[in-house]
Formats: C-alpha cells, sequence, structure tokens
C-alpha cells in the first residue's frame, strides 16, 4: 500500500456516481492536473489502490473537475481487473515514481530500448520499447513538422546500441526518400539537445560503424539487368499490367533475360504497333536509366548481421516510377532469401513515407504487394517493418492492421477517428495530439501494460535542422562513407575478377606449346658458306 501520509501528495477528491471501470474526481489544484495523466484513487473504505487515466478535464468557474478511466487494481506492483467501483470520497493522489516504473519498466527484458520519458508525471520515468516488439511492426505518424522523422532517427540509435551491446544478429535498412538520415554519422552538437541528453545518461556520439550507404551521387546502388517472368511484373503498374503479361508470354520459359535481349525480342515480335512501341520506350527507358549494371546489388554481399544499410534515393533516375521500382525490388529480393532461409538474422527495414508505397487508394501493384506480404508474413521468418508517414488514412489499411505497435505524435483532427478505430485510442487523447509539439506522442505496444504518453529523447546523432551550412557536414561525411562502402561492396568483387582474369593469363600461358626459336639468319648464311682454302 501507498503512504498518503503526506498531504502535498492528493490532487483531488473522488466525488458523484462511479463505475468499475470509470470516475470522477474534483481537482484540489488544477496546476498539478492535466490530460493523460495517471492518477491513483485509494478507496476510502477498503483501502484498495486503483490505476487510473484522466481522460478529459472541465471546468465551471472555480471548480474543476477530471475525468477519469480505471486502469487495474495495484497489487503487489501490478495491475489486475477491478472487481468493484472506487467509492466517492476516495481520495486520488499522484503516482510514486518507482510504481511507475515498475508498471512500464519491469515488464521489459534488460534489452531494451530507452526511446523517451513520460510526458504526463512531474518526475523523470524513462519510457523503454522492447525490441521483441518489431517482429510484429510498429508504425510512427506525424503531420508535418511533428518529429516523425527524428524519431525514427532514435529508434536507429537504440537498435545500434542493442547491436553493439547484446552483439545481436541485426541488420537494418533505411530507404531515405528524402536523404534524411545522414546524420547518424556526425554527433549531435546542439548544446540544448546535448543538455537534454543528460537527463537520460547519453551523450552525443555518432553511429558510422557498419553503416554502409549507398548514394545515387557517389556509388549508386544498381539493380540487375536480368528480368525474370516475375521480375517483369515489376516493371509496370496495374493499369498496364496488360503490357508485363506480354512481356511474360514473349520470355515464356526462359529462366530469365537481358534487357538488351528483351527489347531485341520486342522488336520482332507480332505486336501491334502501338503495343510494340509502348513496350519499346518503356524497357529503353529502363536501359539508359542507370537504374541496372553488370555490377549490381547481391544481397548477400550486402545485407549481412550488424549491418546499417542506408539507400539515399532523393536523387534516384525515373524519378518516381524508379524509385517504387527500386524499392519493390530490393524488397522482393530480400524477402524471398528468407523464405528460402537463406538469410537467419534479424532484419529491420524502415521505410518514411510509407504511403508513397503502400498507399490505401488504387489497385494493388508490385511495390505495395510486397510490403503487404512482408507485413502479413515477414514476422515469421525476423523481417520486420517500421513503417512511417504523415496520415493513417493514406496509408493501406492491410499494412496498419499487421502493426500492434503504434506511436502517434502530433496528428491532424481529421486523423483522430482513423486511429481510434484502428489502434483503440481513447478519441479524448487523439484529439490532445492535436496540441502537441513536435517530439511528443502516444506510444502503444504488445509488451508495454499501458499506452503512455510520450516526449521522445533527445538524438545523439547529428540534427541538420534544414541548415545549408550543417547539411554540407552531412554531405561531406555521408561522401565518405559511400566510397568507403563502395570499396568495400565492388572492391571485393573487383579484386575477385582480376584475379581470376590473371589466373586465366598464367594458366593460357602454362598450356601454350614450347617453340624452338629459329636462328638468326646471319648464321643460317654463314653454314652456307665453305670455308677459304688452307694456304701452304
Amino acid at each position: 500500500m501507498l503512504d498518503l501520509s503526506k498531504g502535498e501528495n492528493i490532487i483531488g477528491i473522488v466525488q458523484g456516481k462511479t463505475k468499475t471501470m470509470e470516475y470522477t474526481f474534483r481537482v484540489l489544484d488544477l496546476k498539478r492536473v492535466m490530460q493523460g495523466q495517471y492518477v491513483i484513487a485509494k478507496d476510502r473504505e477498503t483501502g484498495k489502490e486503483f490505476l487510473g487515466q484522466i481522460i478529459d478535464i472541465i471546468s465551471s468557474g472555480l471548480t474543476s473537475t477530471a475525468y477519469c478511466t480505471v486502469l487495474g487494481e495495484i497489487k503487489n506492483n501490478k495491475l489486475t481487473a477491478p472487481s468493484r467501483p472506487v467509492k466517492a470520497g476516495s481520495e486520488v493522489i499522484m503516482p510514486p515514481r518507482e510504481l511507475l516504473e515498475n508498471l512500464l519498466v519491469k515488464a521489459l527484458p534488460e534489452r531494451r530500448l530507452l526511446v523517451g520519458k513520460l510526458l504526463t508525471h512531474p518526475e523523470f520515468v524513462p519510457v523503454y520499447y522492447n525490441p521483441d516488439d518489431f517482429a510484429k511492426h510498429i508504425y510512427i505518424s506525424a503531420s508535418t513538422g511533428g518529429g516523425k522523422s527524428y524519431t525514427i532517427g532514435v529508434f536507429i540509435e537504440e537498435i545500434i546500441r542493442l547491436m553493439e551491446q547484446y552483439q545481436e544478429e541485426f541488420s537494418i535498412i533505411i530507404f531515405d526518400v528524402h536523404n534524411e538520415y545522414g546524420g547518424i554519422l556526425l554527433p549531435n552538437d546542439d548544446p540544448k539537445q546535448i543538455e537534454k541528453l543528460k537527463e537520460y545518461n547519453l551523450s552525443p556520439r555518432s553511429f558510422s560503424d557498419n553503416v554502409i550507404i549507398f548514394d545515387w551521387e557517389y556509388n549508386p546502388p544498381k539493380l540487375s539487368p536480368y528480368f525474370t517472368p516475375d521480375r517483369l511484373l515489376f516493371i509496370y503498374g496495374m493499369k498496364e499490367q496488360r503490357h508485363a503479361l506480354i512481356l511474360q508470354q514473349l520470355v515464356k520459359e526462359k529462366g530469365s533475360v537481358h534487357l538488351e535481349e528483351l527489347l531485341n525480342m520486342v522488336e520482332y515480335a507480332e505486336l501491334h504497333p502501338s503495343t510494340r512501341q509502348a513496350l519499346h520506350i518503356r524497357i529503353k527507358a529502363l536501359l539508359e536509366s542507370g537504374l541496372f549494371s553488370e555490377d549490381y546489388l547481391v544481397p548477400e554481399e550486402v545485407f549481412q548481421p550488424s549491418r546499417v544499410i542506408i539507400f539515399r534515393l532523393a536523387e534516384i533516375p525515373l524519378g518516381d516510377f524508379g524509385l517504387r521500382f527500386f524499392v519493390a525490388d530490393v524488397l522482393r529480393q530480400i524477402f524471398d532469401r528468407y523464405k528460402q532461409r537463406k538469410f537467419t538474422h534479424k532484419t529491420l527495414v524502415v521505410v518514411d513515407e510509407a504511403h508513397i508505397f503502400a498507399p490505401r487508394k488504387g489497385k494493388k501493384d508490385p511495390i505495395r504487394e510486397i510490403i503487404e506480404r512482408i507485413a502479413r508474413e515477414g514476422r515469421k521468418y525476423g523481417l520486420w517493418l517500421i513503417l512511417a508517414s504523415q496520415s493513417p488514412r493514406d496509408l493501406s489499411e492491410v499494412v496498419l492492421m499487421q502493426c500492434n505497435s503504434v506511436l502517434a505524435l502530433k496528428m491532424n483532427k481529421e486523423d483522430i477517428t482513423e486511429f481510434s478505430k484502428i489502434f483503440g485510442i481513447p478519441k479524448t487523447i487523439g484529439e490532445l495530439l492535436t496540441t502537441f509539439p513536435p517530439g511528443h506522442g502516444y506510444l502503444k505496444a504488445p509488451s508495454l501494460i499501458l499506452p503512455v504518453l510520450v516526449e521522445i529523447r533527445a538524438k545523439m546523432s547529428f540534427d541538420t535542422k534544414g541548415n545549408p551550412d550543417r547539411q554540407k557536414l552531412v554531405d561531406n561525411a555521408v561522401k565518405k562513407i559511400a566510397l568507403e562502402s563502395s570499396e568495400l561492396i565492388y572492391g571485393a568483387r573487383k579484386r575477385e575478377r582480376e584475379f581470376i582474369e590473371e589466373k586465366k593469363i598464367l594458366s593460357e600461358e602454362a598450356d601454350k606449346p614450347v617453340v624452338k626459336e629459329p636462328e638468326p639468319i646471319e648464321k643460317e648464311i654463314k653454314k652456307q658458306i665453305p670455308p677459304p682454302p688452307v694456304l701452304e
């Protein structure tokens, strides 16, 4: 039981009719309560303690009333289902920090991710995320300026720290649509953010070790120019699937064809002129785009445990089509490897602006289909998703329904109903999110006994804040790592080719027959001239 002898802990008195799962209390000091806050009601008759959350506060004149939902009865630092309502006249107090830490923290393993602190408590209460919850995918949502990318950066930092500390076989793949995640290579230098890190016993640092960067300027990540019949579907969206099926028919039983061979097949096939032209234009555009090369990405060489792979895609060729094709093709390769059990380590795939790839409206296309398939099946293979978008209304419902964790930051009013329907967020809490500053939000996850209102911690790595001069620092760091990544991935392959070629040349030299060189012509002539006579 709690010691209520200190009167300053009392913040209200239960009043009016009460129910098992809800009650109201008269607020004694409005400055000490806020919407979303956790409170404890101690029954005046039984002494039982009930943890509740303030859902709404209504003020009338000098009187304020808080409306609470009951989260459970507290027994031995655990929550159990309440069996009876709390009595009117019972005292309502501020929960001790230690109690909230026990409820929120002890349920998690030691290998946990420190993502922020409890927003609705006057004392520091850390908020952790269980990395095992990634297996059921997490969806992060925030309107423009709500801190979505910044928050993803915090999660990435924590996963890297987990890999460093416990040598867990994770890898992280980041599809960086707007080139926003290069700051991970440098330590944070913002004085205000550094001061905030001290609260978490953290300090600025870079996370450049084991980071592989592909940048379209320094080391473009090329794809294979060889197409299987299934892969041909990725060339077209659903509205153009007729063309993809024609290409499949041309290829027929061939295992794969090179794009140049495919172009020749189209030229000589019996097709309607307009169809031939449409196919020709698309395939030629792919050939000339720079997306494909004989030196293409090989998943086994790139996606290895303990690596963080960042694809910087802001400058990808062919615009939106190239972006969607690239992400779809890479995800298909990774998913196929996991299905075939060629990959056994856990991989977290970060897809920011996920609505671009898996939109709610419109028919399915290859990229939406592969993301939905990973959302449904990926967890059993160890392929997990961190998805983010500005609004849940724009993202595939199939994907959203597979996300058992949600972090909702600042949102627009029109999104509240959608969040309440899919994730069970109380509407009053949803309305509160519309007023939040960047980095404040609502976190719900399978391993969290209680959903929490959280303030995301400061990043340990660099924050550009859209400043061009600061962005140059990031660009220089990106260039350095990108060139090193190119040498690591492609350099080994180049040296192997050179070794094989050298070995082949030496072998050919060794197999050549030994031919006796003819004597010089002067010697032949001398042999034919008789010696001069000997004079007596």
